[in-house]
């Protein structure tokens, strides 16, 4: 696996990208992220670019 591309923080929450454009193959980017306990959250939602 490719190292961490990009690290965003927004409030309590970071997302990682771990596999982005060409290294996905054709597949969607894969990404991790932290959320601790009892932080606040947006409400479920999609983003159109991702499956």
């Amino acid at each position: 696996m490719a190292a961490v591309t990009e690290r965003i923080t927004i409030g309590q929450i970071t997302t990682r990208f771990l596999i982005v454009g060409d290294e996905a193959a054709g597949s969607p980017s894969l990404f991790e992220f932290d959320v601790p306990a009892g932080a606040r959250v947006p409400m479920a939602h999609s983003h159109d670019g991702y499956e």
